[in-house]
């Protein structure tokens, strides 16, 4: 079920784009994180966003669905282990467009690092 909540924030951010092929990389992550969080009741307030993108970076479609792919995977069993009072926080950085790996592999290595750990 996640993962389709993130390909549908992904084709919304995209329709919602005036050209619907490139999606911004914030947009992108914003829409996704609220699709994952309203299912387990989880407010807005336990999200925190830090943003250092002063290109806007944007993505082609075909390579933000990874993207979203990978944030539906990572984040909900984050969400499940929040304690009272806890939130998370999500810390987006550009590149260059050329350069589309780079924020993308700094979010995952991020997500994966602040993971669960298995007991």
């Amino acid at each position: 079920m996640e993962r389709v909540l993130g390909i549908s924030a992904a084709f919304r951010v995209s329709y919602a784009a005036n050209e619907g092929t490139d999606v911004g990389l914030e947009d992108l992550v914003r829409e996704v994180v609220d699709a994952l969080r309203e299912p387990v009741k989880l407010t807005s307030s336990r999200i925190r966003f830090s943003v250092n993108d002063p290109d806007r970076t944007t993505l082609v479609l075909d390579k933000a669905i990874p993207l979203a792919f990978i944030l539906a995977d990572l984040l909900p069993p984050r969400f499940d282990v929040l304690l009272p009072g806890e939130a998370v926080s999500i810390a987006i950085t550009g590149g260059s467009r050329r350069n589309w790996r780079s924020p993308v592999r700094r979010a995952t290595r991020k997500l994966w690092a602040s993971a669960p750990k298995a007991r």
